[in-house]
């Protein structure tokens, strides 16, 4: 092991070339469980685009959520 080099800095800490290699560590199970809901989500969708197609409905992701409007009549 190599002897840590030792500076302080304006406030009197005592710092170590160690302390300065710390990096944080990437949380894996969170971007793991985030991958799982992500999947879970995107399976849930496609089970009603399914159960739709076979009721014989449109899919609601492809109707218009505002129909155009009307212009009103003038007589």
């Amino acid at each position: 092991m190599q002897p840590l080099n030792k500076t302080t800095n304006a406030s009197g800490t005592i710092r170590t070339a160690l302390n300065e290699r710390i990096l944080m560590k990437p949380n894996y199970q969170f971007e793991k469980r985030q991958r799982e809901l992500e999947k879970k989500k995107k399976k849930a969708e496609k089970e009603l685009r399914k159960a739709n197609a076979a009721a014989g409905d449109a899919p609601a992701e492809e109707s218009p959520e505002d129909p155009a409007p009307v212009p009103p009549e003038t007589k």
